[in-house]
């Protein structure tokens, strides 16, 4: 028997993918599985307004299909209607204003063209792992944003599903994607978060109230391990 699909390659593989747009892209994971899920992938533009995270995609990804570019998500250097695809994974819950965001990925979006937003959420059924997911976040959120930087909660699914919803989509799917193949404990994965919480913690180091926050945490992620949280995937269509 062959491998089962993932629910991120059922939602995409249907896709014909064409000219792509990966918005707030990092390190390049998403524009990458865009690349391979797509039935004919033409290009990605993989675009982010952090010169580290296009580093890391000159570095980390072999491709000449994706190409990283240094842009801000709100003021798009592409004519309308560029794309036939656009996308955003993981990326909302860092943004100061993503409606303007979304709003610049839809005129950029070609009439018939699909828009994707892949966004992990804090609610529902989710392992104990995923739960430290989830933690995690909205402490590291906490801290940022203590310190001036733009890092929100994670969203609920209600509240992702309303955003896809006032894009102005048609045709709009909705999948749950998540992978609860590996091993939470895993300790390359383990000694990698223990270092972000030591990081993080020196940023809270004056704040009393987040390094507590931070030591419940530790303690829940050395308790129950990490698998990443459940993640909503919305694929819709541009009205022609």
């Amino acid at each position: 028997m062959g491998k089962e699909k993932s629910s991120l390659e059922t939602a995409l593989g249907k896709l014909p993918g064409g000219a792509v747009l990966d918005v707030a892209t990092g390190a390049g994971n998403f524009a990458s599985a865009m690349e391979h899920c797509f039935a004919n992938c033409y290009s990605v533009i993989a675009i982010d307004s952090s010169a580290g995270s296009l580093k890391l995609i000159n570095e980390r990804i072999e491709s000449d299909k994706i190409l990283p570019a240094a842009m801000d998500g709100s003021l798009l250097a592409f004519k309308d209607g560029t794309f036939n695809t656009v996308a955003i994974s993981n990326s909302l819950h860092h943004l100061n204003n993503p409606d303007a965001i979304l709003r610049e990925m839809m005129r950029s979006l070609a009439p018939g063209g699909h828009f994707i937003i892949m966004e992990m959420f804090r609610d529902g059924d989710q392992t104990s792992s995923q739960q430290t997911h989830t933690m995690l976040h909205n402490w590291w959120a906490a801290v940022d944003s203590r310190n001036g930087v733009v890092h929100n909660p994670v969203f609920t699914q209600k509240e992702l599903k309303e955003r896809a919803e006032n894009i102005g989509l048609t045709e709009l799917e909705f999948h749950i994607n998540e992978d609860l193949s590996g091993n939470p404990f895993d300790p390359e994965l383990m000694s990698y978060l223990s270092k972000a919480l030591d990081t993080y913690e020196k940023r809270a180091a004056d704040m009393e109230d987040l390094m507590k926050q931070g030591r419940t945490v530790r303690r829940y992620l050395k308790k129950h391990g990490f698998t990443g949280a459940r993640a909503l995937i919305a694929v819709g269509t541009k009205s022609c």
